[in-house]
């Protein structure tokens, strides 16, 4: 898988998320399996649906901008 790499400090974010919305499934194993088939889920959009990927980068920008106390149009 190019791009993406599995570490640690995503692992452990997803073991927490985990812990709370699937306590049974809580642990690195399954946390690094979702982390993967979250990646794959991203690309299949990508070449399914470009759009979807339009849509995305725009929530994505303004995060960012918010996360910078900017507004997305500037």
């Amino acid at each position: 898988m190019q791009g993406y790499r599995l570490n640690d400090e995503d692992t452990d974010a997803m073991v927490r998320w985990l812990k709370l919305n699937h306590p049974e499934n809580a642990n690195r194993e399954y946390a690094e399996s979702m982390l993967i088939a979250m990646k794959l889920a991203y690309r299949e959009i990508g070449w399914s649906d470009p759009d979807a990927l339009e849509g995305f980068y725009q929530e994505y920008i303004k995060k960012l901008a918010d996360q910078n106390g900017k507004t997305s149009e500037e």
